[in-house]
């Protein structure tokens, strides 16, 4: 007897090393078949999840979590903003931060997150308004964009 699938999906294209299938099998965190909906089908027991894919896609994919252990550590010795989750709080902990600085000193750090702001996108005039005339540049929590104020650009 062949043992029963936790997962299946089927009726799509399945992305592999070689081409596409139209399904795939899951036993646990391991792949046990792929191949046709048929030749899965047999591995589906009353437990087992299937998805219909309904012709869309699957690809293979895996999360990566790492760390930028030198900025991240530098980022945490200037203008913090890890641990904070909206826009008032972000402006609020800038501004103290700012009340420390010399005139001339560019405001750096980072830590923001995307999902404070509308559309994910904050605005140089909220930095403007806070910062004195200061330069700012904070990048957000991946490192693939930076919040900027008119100084800075």
């Amino acid at each position: 007897m062949t043992e029963q699938a936790t997962l299946v999906l089927r009726g799509g294209r399945v992305r592999t090393p070689g081409g596409f299938a139209e399904a795939l099998a899951a036993t646990g965190e391991r792949i046990t078949a792929v191949g046709t909906d048929d030749e899965v089908a047999e591995l589906i027991g009353p437990s087992t999840r299937v998805v219909e894919l309904r012709g869309r896609l699957a690809i293979p994919a895996f999360g990566d979590a790492h760390i930028h252990a030198i900025s991240g550590g530098v980022e945490s010795l200037r203008c913090d903003l890890t641990g904070l989750r909206t826009r008032p709080e972000y402006l609020e902990r800038i501004a103290t931060h700012v009340a420390g600085l010399a005139p001339d000193a560019w405001v750096l750090g980072g830590g923001w997150s995307m999902e404070a702001f509308p559309g994910g996108v904050p605005t140089a005039a909220d930095l403007d308004a806070v910062c004195g005339g200061r330069p700012v540049f904070l990048p957000n929590r991946d490192h693939h964009s930076a919040w900027v104020n008119t100084a800075a650009l």
